[in-house]
């Protein structure tokens, strides 16, 4: 097993297991979303779960939006994918029904338009534990392979853990929930129980509400930072 280790800053940043800027009040950004069909008939869905683990029903407002920060539709179905449908117009704006103390819910988002990776922003009047799943089917509605993910605390410095081990692929979305301000995220990659830095900086620039994903291999292969450890060329 190959394990690196990541450790990432910036100002007003978001990545997938840890979410980045200094957190407004029950604000959520679910930092990597996709709904929608590719150009080989391919579609993808997203399923976010949610428990409020509060003593009072909790109400939200959601906003969509795509990787260059502009609004976006999708269609949901609350009981995963079970419920009835609901649309989600182009302004990408959606207030479910209270969740009620104690319970759990979950939607499950897709769209017939082409492939937009975005992003989700949800403000609470409590805190809701959440997690999502991505899922890719092909053509014919099969599923083809799908992949969980928990969103953590926003941050603007943060470590954690990559395998590196053969073919397995870490996925890294960076996302700025700021309106105004731009996002400079610096990586630094080491190995397990090294102290010493592997090659140099990676930095990824984000405009205010904008966001970055890409596979982390693909980010550091790029300048030549796990070629040895991973045997990637």
């Amino acid at each position: 097993m190959k394990y690196h280790k990541i450790i990432v800053a910036g100002a007003l940043c978001a990545c997938i297991s840890l979410s980045a800027k200094a957190q407004d009040q029950n604000e959520l950004c679910i930092p990597q979303f996709v709904a929608g069909t590719s150009e080989d008939g391919s579609r993808w869905e997203t399923t976010l779960m949610f428990v409020n683990q509060q003593e009072a029903d909790v109400t939200s407002q959601w906003s969509f939006l795509n990787a260059t920060g502009q609004p976006v539709g999708y269609t949901v179905r609350e009981q995963l994918g079970l419920g009835d449908e609901t649309t989600i117009d182009a302004t990408g704006q959606f207030a479910p029904t209270p969740f009620t103390a104690g319970a759990g819910r979950s939607f499950r988002f897709s769209s017939e338009e082409a492939l937009q990776p975005g992003f989700v922003v949800i403000t609470s009047s409590a805190p809701l534990t959440a997690h999502g799943r991505l899922h890719l089917l092909d053509a014919e509605g099969n599923l083809v392979n799908e992949t969980t993910f928990t969103p953590g605390a926003n941050f603007q410095s943060g470590t954690f853990f990559v395998d590196t081990t053969d073919d397995r692929l870490t996925g890294l979305a960076i996302t700025n929930t700021s309106q105004t301000a731009t996002a400079t995220c610096t990586m630094q990659l080491f190995r397990e129980g090294e102290p010493d830095q592997v090659g140099e900086d990676v930095t990824v620039t984000l405009a205010p509400l904008n966001q970055n994903s890409q596979m982390l291999q693909e980010a550091f292969t790029a300048a030549g930072f796990l070629e040895d450890e991973a045997g990637m060329s």
